[in-house]
């Protein structure tokens, strides 16, 4: 599909800016092969020949630079060491069960008539905000992991989005918006373990002796991006807000709506699957890395989490979850197991989009691209100025790198380690400056989220836009204006404020009431033009 003008623009204005960075930055080499990639992405909308290309360039640049030698080195030292990583086969299986697993839901058409018996209504355009409010509610429930929340949701919306008259590219900025978000803030995810062990191997012999946990709970409020970013897609979708290049997609007409559900639709058989889905992840965790029968404090649940076993959790959730979804099928069983080859195969395509960004995250590891961005941070500010840099550069090294996980792993040493220093190097009083700690850790958090929402690399933007069925481009292309002004109100009137001296605890709700002033000034021109 030839990319729309709105895609181009703001694709445009991105790679506009990473090339300014180009120009004016000292040895710009590692910034070379995300921006081939990025500029191959907006001029032809492959998202799996564009990420190959930009990791073959790397490639180039990390040897001799010999044409003939690279697609070799590409393949012994990039790609097969991405299928080795045991959290990486075990995601690319993990994802397979998960698409199976849709497949059957879908196949049941429980969950569908679940959602259209609660977006039913005469009004056409009730009926698509009913609809948008229901995907969000659900990906809110599957707090979990981002990946089971996106496939899912995108598998089973796509058709009552076409009935109800929402754009594919809508649902794919719902789906997403509630998975990394979500999980990223969620007291209890696939993400949370790795968060705590970031948090506490940074502090650990520091003046700062709260526990990890404590610490993750007070970072939540200062989240400014994450939390945003949910309370845009609640009004986005409440009240269908769509600016460009998203309004150029959301006129559409919604199908009629059969009088009744359908046949197969009952309670248990829609509710079923999902909760089963739920459960079957801390389950799996608590099963494989659980020390006693039953937690009994937060240290139990994060030692649980923090299995070295996680990899085959996930895999034993996703098994969990399809003996529900075939347990909870109405008819006959054999319906559930012959939707399976077509759930796995829809996928596939997604699978090698991810391959593709896992080896392009590899080469930039190589070139240590983060680690130049990350370089831009330097301790020539005040230290209240502190959490508002680690954003910006947090969402710099996502957007450019796709890696939430990379970008917290490498950035929470430097801003965490940056403000310790900076505690001793200055003479400051620990006690004084410890609230800037959890905003600084939520700076961390939400910078990383912010590529997940506007990087073509992410793994997460990848399987949303192919959930959906729609290109990874005009996906990020549509989503990029909310995740822009999310990140916008979060750094003028959150990181912002703190830096001029006001205690995040009065910072906190700035960002939020900011959002909802712009769509609500908004509303009515957005839907004039729509």
């Amino acid at each position: 599909m030839k990319p729309s003008k709105g895609s181009l623009i703001f694709f445009a204005i991105i790679a506009g800016l990473i090339l300014l960075l180009f120009i004016v930055a000292e040895n710009p080499i590692p910034l070379l092969p995300p921006l081939i990639a990025l500029a191959l992405l907006a001029l032809t909308s492959s998202a799996g020949w564009s990420l190959f290309a930009g990791s073959l360039v790397g490639v180039l640049l990390i040897g001799d630079g010999s044409v003939l030698l690279a697609p070799w080195r590409w393949l012994t030292d990039h790609l097969w060491p991405s299928l080795a990583s045991t959290w990486h086969w075990s995601a690319l299986i993990f994802t397979l069960l998960l698409a199976a697993f849709a497949a059957i839901v879908e196949k049941s058409g429980a969950l569908a008539g679940l959602l259209a018996k609660w977006s039913r209504t005469a009004d056409a355009g009730a009926r698509s905000s009913r609809l948008q409010l229901s995907i969000v509610g659900l990906g809110l429930v599957c707090f979990f992991d981002g990946l089971a929340n996106a496939l899912m949701l995108g598998r089973v919306g796509r058709s009552l989005a076409d009935q109800a008259g929402v754009s594919r590219e809508k649902l794919a900025y719902l789906v997403d918006t509630t998975s990394s978000a979500v999980a990223c803030v969620a007291f209890l995810s696939t993400w949370s373990v790795f968060q705590l062990t970031l948090i506490a191997g940074e502090l650990e012999g520091s003046a700062f002796t709260e526990p990890a946990y404590l610490l993750f709970l007070k970072s939540i409020p200062t989240n400014f991006y994450c939390l945003g970013s949910l309370v845009l897609v609640f009004l986005a979708a409440r009240w269908n807000w769509n600016p460009p290049p998203m309004s150029e997609t959301s006129a559409r007409s919604p199908k009629p709506l059969p009088t009744e559900p359908s046949a197969s639709f009952s309670l248990p058989s829609a509710i079923g699957p999902l909760a089963t889905l739920v459960l079957s992840v801390p389950l799996a965790f608590w099963v494989l890395g659980g020390k006693k029968p039953f937690p009994t404090s937060a240290a139990d649940i994060q030692a649980a989490f923090g299995t070295s076993l996680g990899p085959y959790a996930l895999l034993l959730a996703g098994a969990l979850a399809i003996a529900g979804a075939i347990l909870f099928f109405p008819g006959k069983k054999s319906a559930a197991f012959q939707a399976i080859p077509s759930g796995l195969t829809s996928i596939l395509p997604a699978l090698i989009v991810l391959l593709m960004a896992w080896t392009l995250g590899s080469t930039l590891g190589q070139l240590e691209t983060g680690k130049y961005l990350a370089g831009l941070l330097g301790d020539r500010f005040q230290i209240t100025y502190l959490p508002g840099a680690t954003f910006v550069l947090g969402c710099l090294i996502a957007f450019c790198t796709g890696t939430s996980w990379g970008t917290m792993a490498l950035l929470m040493p430097l801003a965490l380690g940056t403000f310790l220093s900076m505690i001793g190097e200055r003479g400051l009083d620990a006690a004084e400056v410890a609230p800037l700690l959890p905003a600084i850790i939520g700076a961390v958090f939400g910078g990383a989220v912010f590529g997940d929402h506007a990087s073509p690399f992410s793994d997460t933007t990848i399987v949303s836009a192919m959930a959906c069925d729609v290109t990874t481009t005009r996906h990020v292309a549509t989503q990029l204006p909310y995740a822009v002004l999310a990140s916008g109100c979060a750094v003028l009137f959150g990181y912002l404020p703190i830096g001029m001296g006001l205690t995040p605890a009065f910072a906190g709700p700035l960002p939020l009431i900011a959002i909802i002033a712009a769509v609500l000034l908004t509303r009515r021109r957005l839907a004039r033009n729509q």
